[in-house]
Order: structure tokens, then C-alpha cells, then sequence
């Protein structure tokens, strides 16, 4: 989470210009990890993430998703954990 991109100020976007297989193999450090560990990580990170600048941002509002990750039922529900339940 240490990660500057997310202590940016809003509006922000990203995408594969800076999370990219690079990066992850930065943050990896050179360890071997199954790719479903990875995928797992990657989820979870994205729910950390989004999470908090919602509640930061707009606790009470309602979080809309679309596009690829509307149809990601692990990543709905991961949000949701992160008190960011998500519409699609």
C-alpha cells in the first residue's frame, strides 16, 4: 500500500501504464508465486485500495461498477468487505 499512485488526489485513473508486469515484479521481489496466489493478491489490493478512497471520498454514496470488473464476482465481493458494495 505503499504504492505513491494512491496518495494522489482525486480525480485519478490508471491502468496498464504503471500496473503493469514490471511493477508487479518489483513488488514481488523475486519470489515465485502461484498464479492464482497472485491473482488473489492483485484482488485484494484492488479492494484495499478502492475501498479506502471510497470511504475517504464518499462514505455514504452509492459505488457504481462497470465495465470488465462488473462482471468479477470475487472482485464485488471483496469490495463489499471493504465496506464498498458495489451496483452494477
Amino acid at each position: 500500500m505503499s504504492e505513491p499512485y494512491l496518495r494522489q488526489p482525486l480525480p485519478k485513473s490508471t491502468g496498464r501504464e504503471l500496473f503493469n508486469l514490471r511493477w508487479l515484479d518489483g513488488k514481488l521481489g523475486g519470489t515465485h508465486r502461484a498464479p492464482e496466489d497472485v491473482q488473489a493478491i492483485l484482488l485484494e489490493y484492488t479492494a484495499v485500495s478502492v475501498g479506502a478512497d471510497v470511504r475517504r471520498y464518499a462514505p455514504d454514496a452509492a459505488v457504481y461498477a462497470y465495465g470488465g470488473g462488473a462482471h468479477n464476482a470475487g472482485l464485488l465481493a471483496a469490495l463489499a468487505r471493504r465496506r464498498a458494495p458495489c451496483v452494477n
